[in-house]
């Protein structure tokens, strides 16, 4: 900070001030990393007085950390006020200086915009109906920013917000919306290249996984929970609470789709690693394993029946196989 303050750059002490934040919101200290931004961000402001200075994009970055390091501190009330403060000035900002989005650090800010949008719209999932509102009507909005700000194209980012916005929409009851928004995150990974290489892309999959699972539509479920786990396992560690999770649907969703020979592969796997799984998650194990061993025990008889079926067409003159 000391050499900053000789590189003529007025902003040089605040941006230091602020990326020293986020080395320490790295090390899991967000109080300390949230006095360093609140300084950094007075310091932005000090220095945005001189005539023709104006607040750089940096300094909404900082805002954004502060509403980051709120969230950590589980002070989310606080982070959504600072998420407010945040798009209320860059939308202002923008309707002010009548913003061209051919200029590079306002295409920048206008990500940026994008982003703490998208933010903001996560945590306010948690909230009651009208806030569920505000965040579907400020997921709308990253998106439209993002894609503004890349001429049109889908980004990773895009791709997160399109996930997000999914989610919201299923949490409303709106599943015909949430499917076409969750299909619309994976053509955009698959655009961006990481279909099938991230870990976002996982919880796209595990969320249509639900969504099939909440229509009753097993099979797809199944599927959808497959396609997640497969990514899972090339970004995580086996046995890791996270794969066990996933192979746990799997194997209930395998077993609730009828087939079995497949449930019961995810099943002993998920049963070896129980006690990563909660009670309930056990539980479900349990009814899974007991559908498997009531099917077997009822396929001697369904293969009987199957051969009685065949000889009756075969002497009744059909040639049928069944």
């Amino acid at each position: 900070l000391g050499m900053a303050e000789a590189q003529g750059d007025r902003f040089w002490v605040p941006r230091l001030r602020a990326r020293l934040g986020e080395v320490i919101q790295d090390q899991d200290d967000p109080d300390t990393a949230l006095s360093l931004y609140q300084e950094a961000l007075q310091e932005f402001a000090e220095q945005a007085k001189a005539p023709g200075a104006g607040l750089p994009t940096a300094f909404f970055h900082v805002l954004q950390n502060v509403a980051v390091s709120q969230h950590y501190a589980e002070d989310t009330p606080g982070a959504l006020a600072t998420l407010d403060r945040l798009t209320a000035l860059q939308r202002g900002r923008r309707q002010w200086q009548g913003m061209q989005t051919e200029d590079v650090e306002n295409l920048e800010e206008l990500a940026s915009l994008g982003r703490a949008l998208a933010f903001g719209a996560e945590l306010m999932r948690a909230g009651d109906k009208q806030q569920k509102g505000k965040a579907l009507r400020w997921i709308a909005e990253s998106i439209a920013a993002q894609r503004e700000a890349n001429s049109g194209a889908d980004t990773a980012d895009t791709a997160d917000a399109l996930n997000t916005m999914g989610n919201i929409q299923f949490d409303i009851g709106l599943p015909h919306d949430a499917l076409h928004s969750y299909q619309a995150a994976l053509r955009a990974y698959e655009k961006v290249g990481l279909a099938g290489k991230t870990l976002a892309a996982a919880a796209v999959h595990a969320n249509l996984g639900t969504l099939w699972e909440a229509n009753m539509d097993f099979v797809q479920a199944a599927n959808a929970h497959l396609k997640a786990l497969a990514v899972q396992r090339k970004m995580q560690a086996a046995g890791s609470a996270e794969v066990v999770a996933a192979v746990h649907r799997a194997a209930v969703l395998s077993v609730k789709a009828k087939r079995f020979t497949e449930g019961s592969t995810y099943l002993e796997e998920a049963w070896s690693h129980r006690d990563l799984l909660s009670p309930e998650e056990v539980a479900a194990l349990g009814e899974a394993r007991a559908a498997i061993e009531e099917f077997r025990r009822k396929r001697p008889q369904a293969n009987k029946d199957k051969v009685h079926l065949r000889e009756t067409l075969r002497e009744s003159g059909f040639s049928v196989d069944v």
